[in-house]
């Protein structure tokens, strides 16, 4: 049996524009005030009975600014948001990129002095302690080599999904891979690259990348992005 919200049709995607999103949509105060990386105490409590855990896997329908993406993200839940309103997609677009900046200027000022670069014969060890609640994109790596969590605990989101780690614990960093990485508790991780280069920049520009298409590898098929709603509905 038809109902009158089964031919109600929707409302124009145009109604919701920035203004909209910026002046009257739930937490438009807090969203400018912080780009995004706070929300407003309605929106906390919202996200608070939905008891995100790392691992989860959330849907974001209707997404709006992203802010609630964003914060499942630093729980560790792997999110993915749509919106049928080209305005929230392109404010939510800009927020990412101005957290993204501070992330890198708060990656520079907090863990200035704790980054220690080593060399032996034919390897370079680089260390880096991170501080807690950190949320920190890493460079696409060109080449396989191991890596050492020493201590702390953080959440690792990468084309494999999202997995929750603590110290001690080691593993494979693939050629091709990028990653997110949340921290819970200050972490020290340990990376070993094989080069012969003996400058921290010449090392940089041999054992990464800045873009999937330098590497011979295949980067990331946007068609993941299917699987993974098909994967959440």
């Amino acid at each position: 049996m038809k109902t009158e919200h089964d031919t109600r049709k929707s409302l124009p995607a145009a109604l919701y524009d920035e203004k909209y999103f910026l002046s009257a949509c739930e937490g438009f105060d807090e969203f400018k005030s912080t780009h995004g990386s706070q929300l407003s105490p309605r929106l906390q409590k919202s996200l608070g009975y939905a008891n995100i855990k790392p691992g989860m896997k959330v849907l974001d329908i209707g997404c709006g600014r992203g802010e609630i993406v964003s914060a499942c993200s630093k729980l560790g839940a792997c999110t993915f948001g749509i919106d049928y309103a080209s305005a929230a997609v392109h404010i939510s677009r800009l927020s990412e990129e101005n957290n993204n900046q501070e992330l890198s200027n708060q990656i520079t000022g907090q863990t200035e002095g704790a980054v220690t670069h080593n060399f032996a014969d034919g390897q370079y060890i680089r260390q880096i302690v991170m501080p807690k609640n950190l949320l920190v994109s890493t460079k696409i790596h060109s080449k396989n080599h191991p890596f050492f969590i020493m201590k702390g605990e953080a959440s690792i989101y990468s084309d494999k999904g999202v997995e929750r780690i603590k110290a001690p614990f080691h593993g494979i960093t693939e050629a091709g891979t990028k990653r997110v990485l949340y921290i819970h508790e200050e972490c020290t991780f340990i990376t070993v690259h094989r080069t012969d280069c003996l400058n921290i920049d010449d090392v940089v520009n041999e054992i990464t990348v800045d873009d999937f298409s330098k590497l011979k590898l295949k980067g990331f098929d946007v068609k993941q992005i299917d699987k993974i709603i098909e994967d959440l509905t």
